[in-house]
């Protein structure tokens, strides 16, 4: 095994670091509804797998009379629209779902109850009936521009029908509905709002989500102004936790029933690009989520910060906590690692091999940026494939912070600190056999202004299997310049680097013993 290990001409000794900031406010976002593939049996119970999307997720808090509006459904078909809510109420207590699809509509509760709107695009729509008795007595009302059509008339048996599982006082329970389209003159729904309120027109608003306005005495004038939107937002998916601690994107904790929007967040980052488009932003809150995510469409995935959005390798998965499956793909604001980095498991087959992992010649225009990536077996592997940036990222304390595998031409490698690996900062790997066809590439490449400094075995170190490496200086040049080596005058060295075998290089920081030689 020949190898070279490079350090290039110092010109610039000082690294320039990068600041990167968070983008925390977000403008306001365009919904439109959506058909969804989804057929609830109205029942009164909640299933799983009946293509609910959960729209938004309630404040957790108790409303007025005991009352709680503790997440709000929709879905679709060709036929209906379906609403649910997920609630804790009494059974001589009334519900509604108020809905949009257009501008106007109207200011007051259709039953005259003690409640405005105020939406910026009022309700035209409104599904409701009393929680007590079955069949629910459930009436649908249609705005006529000044006053609502349909009031005291019941609806049931007609196809659009109700569920309600609530029978005495204080239950726990669930709301479904079923709205024929041509009710609604086959509009789409763009808005949701649900709210409990009581059997005397002086009641107000008991409770409602999204949280609004509620009562806190029994002549309350509830003042409403809150949609969910029935479909996930245009161009943009929003990812949490089971937290809302330091979030920035999100309001509510994540479920992969929900729709994607920052009321009703996804809980893991597979299910947003599974639900994404090419050319869409994933926003990823703070969190810890353990998934191996394979990026297969351009999309652009921001976390909201390294130490704050930390993606950490399964075990048993893919092999890659992010795997590059695209074109123009930017990962950006994360700390990437892996599960496993203890005594017990260190050699299990199933750990991840990388951190970030790209393969291929179609795969071109990756931005990794902004980034940490640590306790992986590599950092970044990047095999036969060309035109990325990786930019003003922290890669420390991996097995191996980068390798570039055969033909990798065309890099931007700017701005990073490449420091404390255990074996080596950056790895240039020829799989040619010794044959050098085809050599190890990064023709057109920059390797500049970063630190790499503290890596236990080389610097840069440039390797094939089997005959000798081109002469230095002749061919598979690679520019080094404007990088910080930790002093003015760095080693080059045509001799073997010499790091121990990965089975046993437990670094004491994971409980081992193994420390920089």
């Amino acid at each position: 095994m020949k190898m070279s290990t490079l350090a290039g001409n110092v010109k610039n000794i000082f690294l320039r670091y990068y600041l990167k900031q968070a983008i925390a406010a977000l403008a306001f976002l365009m919904f439109s509804g959506v058909t969804r593939a989804g057929t609830p049996t109205l029942d009164g119970v909640y299933n799983t797998s009946e293509g609910w999307q959960r729209i938004h997720s309630g404040n957790g808090n108790a409303g007025w009379a005991g009352t709680n509006a503790k997440s709000l459904y929709y879905t679709s078909d060709a036929t209906y629209h379906y609403f649910a809510a997920e609630v804790t109420a009494s059974d001589w207590m009334s519900w509604a779902f108020i809905t949009n699809t257009k501008a106007g509509g109207a200011t007051n509760d259709s039953w005259s109850r003690n409640i405005e709107y105020a939406h910026a695009n009022k309700p035209d729509y409104t599904f409701r009936g009393n929680f007590g008795g079955m069949p629910v007595h459930t009436q649908y009302h249609s705005w006529n521009g000044s006053g609502w059509d349909g009031v005291g008339t019941s609806v049931n048996g007609s196809g659009s029908e109700a569920a309600v599982n609530i029978t005495g006082a204080n239950q726990n329970g669930f709301i479904e509905i079923r709205v024929s389209r041509s009710f609604v003159s086959n509009d789409e729904i763009s808005g949701v709002e649900f709210y409990i309120t009581g059997n005397e027109n002086h009641h107000g608003c008991f409770d409602a989500v999204p949280n609004d306005d509620n009562a806190n005495d029994w002549t309350y004038h509830s003042i409403l102004n809150n949609y969910a939107a029935t479909s996930g937002p245009s161009g943009f998916y929003y990812v949490n936790d089971n937290s809302t601690f330091s979030d920035i994107y999100t309001t509510a904790i994540g479920s992969d029933e929900n729709n994607g929007s920052p009321a009703a967040p996804f809980a893991t980052i597979t299910k947003a690009v599974a639900s994404a488009s090419a050319g869409n932003t994933i926003y990823v809150d703070a969190g810890t989520y353990v998934e191996d995510v394979n990026v297969t469409k351009q999309l652009t995935i921001l976390g909201a910060g390294q130490g704050v959005s930390t993606v950490s390798g399964a075990i048993g998965g893919d092999g890659a906590t992010f795997r590059i499956s695209e074109s123009n793909i930017t990962i950006d604001g994360f700390t990437i690692t892996r599960e496993g980095n203890n005594t017990n498991d260190w050699n299990n087959s199933g750990l991840n091999s990388a951190g970030i992992a790209i393969q291929g010649l179609t795969v071109t225009g990756t931005i990794i940026r902004g980034n940490t990536l640590r306790g992986n077996r590599t950092g970044i592997d990047i095999n036969n494939s060309n035109g990325h940036s990786i930019l003003n990222n922290t890669i420390d304390n991996n097995r191996t912070g980068l390798i570039f595998r055969n033909q990798t031409d065309n890099l931007t490698v700017e701005n990073n600190s490449i420091r404390n690996n255990w074996t080596v900062g950056v790895l240039f790997l020829d799989g040619s056999g010794g044959s050098n066809s085809p050599v190890q590439t990064a023709a057109n490449s920059t390797f500049n202004n970063n630190n790499i400094t503290g890596n236990w075995y080389g610097q840069v170190v440039d390797r094939q299997s089997g005959g000798s490496l081109p002469a230095p200086g002749t061919t598979n040049m690679k520019n080094f310049e404007c990088n910080w080596w930790g002093n003015l005058n760095p080693v080059v060295t045509t001799a073997n680097s010499s790091e121990p075998g990965y089975a046993a290089q437990i670094p004491v920081e994971y409980g081992g013993t193994a420390t920089p030689p």
